[in-house]
């Protein structure tokens, strides 16, 4: 029945079109495994083979559906380019959102296809389509020239990806953004990321902060050993090469040693995530806890999950590896089946006050949870974007300091 109806809104134009149309129709949402063809050709009306009529191969079929995404993109970004020249950062970031959010498919298409999510990556592609609004963070070869700006693009890019993502599973988004609704979150989500919460307390001593808060890590529980062989398996076959026998392997121990303590390979898995989320989520909460103002608990959030990341980078090559692999939503029910621990801390952080009172960000139903969600992907995408141009450890944390300004006083004045 989901077929049929996403089949009417195929458009009858020529049956190359259709069958791109029908493509990107499988991306209302994140899909990070492969679209069969057979699924498309039925969504179109046609048989499979009738397919490689228009595309030769598969990855022929691929390539187009990125020509289109990213030349949009790139269009309307050389749009841009003239008014960020003219300092009118307000009208040209409006622009991108409202392009984003307009058109969902293509944005789902382009963060679920995007090997490991980073900035890096769309940046390079639309250089090669002529947008020039990056070279002032970038050489010619991909290393940083600018890295404050640099910065500013990872939290501008990465609120962009969290929000898009709240909006397009609002309410106001279903089934598709109309457009006074799209103008609204436009307006509202632009201010936010010009003009930041604007709620939070300047702090005057970061470095009493960050001493708390390094005195709370040194109490995290230590990695099971079991967890790190999961991480080097994976790292080294990729998640649908691990094993009992090769975690068994890499722990010394026999295959059945590991099954006094895990049913299967499956239930290995899901408990040695569940265990580390649960050191994680514990942590932060310890930490926050200790405080009572929105703004040091904000900080102290962000730059514990950090140094979580810093210190056991394992959970973060786990979650990327799932991601490539499609695995992602089974991984997010196996985890949330049950009500694990973490869950429990999770809503506890949740019940904290992080901001006085929630931001109007032309979202319906926008909640702490959402807010929480937000504060744990800026020191993640953080950690992945400067892990890629190996900054060190004292940088990425001395950046958590600039993420704190960017979220209460927005990019403005931090050129």
């Amino acid at each position: 029945m989901e077929a049929e109806t996403q089949a009417t809104r195929i458009p009858k134009s020529g049956t190359r079109e259709r069958i791109l149309e029908a493509a990107f129709s499988f991306y209302r949402d994140y899909v990070f495994e492969n679209v069969s063809l057979s699924k498309i050709a039925s969504r179109v009306g046609i048989s499979k083979a009738a397919i490689f009529k228009h595309f030769k191969t598969k990855d022929a079929l691929i390539a187009a559906m990125d020509e289109r995404a990213f030349s949009h993109l790139a269009s309307v970004l050389q749009e841009t380019q003239a008014l960020f020249r003219e300092g009118k950062r307000r009208n040209a970031l409006a622009l991108i959102i409202s392009h984003l959010a307009g058109n969902r498919e293509e944005t789902f298409y382009l963060v679920s296809t995007v090997p490991r999510l980073t900035v890096d990556t769309i940046i390079i592609q639309l250089r090669g389509r002529g947008v020039s609004l990056f070279d002032n963070i970038f050489e010619q070869d991909g290393s940083l020239k600018d890295e404050n700006l640099y910065y500013i693009t990872v939290f501008t890019a990465s609120t962009f990806l969290c929000f898009l993502m709240f909006w397009f599973s609002s309410e106001g988004a279903a089934p598709a953004g109309s457009g006074k609704s799209i103008a609204v979150f436009t307006e509202k989500f632009n201010r936010l990321i010009q003009d930041g919460l604007g709620c939070l307390e300047d702090i005057a001593d970061f470095e009493l902060l960050e001493s708390r808060c390094d005195e709370g890590m040194a109490a995290v529980l230590p990695l099971n050993r079991a967890f790190t062989a999961l991480v080097a398996v994976i790292e080294r076959n990729g998640i649908q090469g691990v094993t009992v026998e090769a975690i068994a392997g890499e722990l010394g121990l026999a295959k059945s040693s590991l099954y006094s303590s895990f049913k299967s390979k499956e239930d290995m898995i899901r408990k040695l995530i569940e265990e580390e989320l649960t050191n994680l989520y514990k942590s932060v909460l310890c930490n926050v806890r200790a405080f009572s103002s929105c703004g040091e608990r904000v900080y102290i959030l962000m730059r514990t999950s950090l140094c979580y990341f810093l210190d056991r980078p394992g959970i973060i090559s786990i979650f990327q590896s799932f991601v490539l692999s499609g695995r992602t939503h089974v991984l997010g029910e196996e985890l949330h089946a049950g009500k694990p621990a973490f869950c429990g801390f999770l809503e506890e952080i949740a019940g904290l006050d992080f901001v006085p009172s929630l931001p109007d960000v032309g979202i319906r139903g926008f909640d702490r949870k959402m807010l929480l969600a937000w504060l744990f992907s800026l020191p993640t995408m953080l950690y992945m974007h400067c892990r890629i141009h190996r900054l060190g450890r004292n940088e990425m944390l001395c950046v958590v300091r600039r993420l704190y300004g960017f979220l209460n006083t927005g990019i403005n004045g931090w050129n």
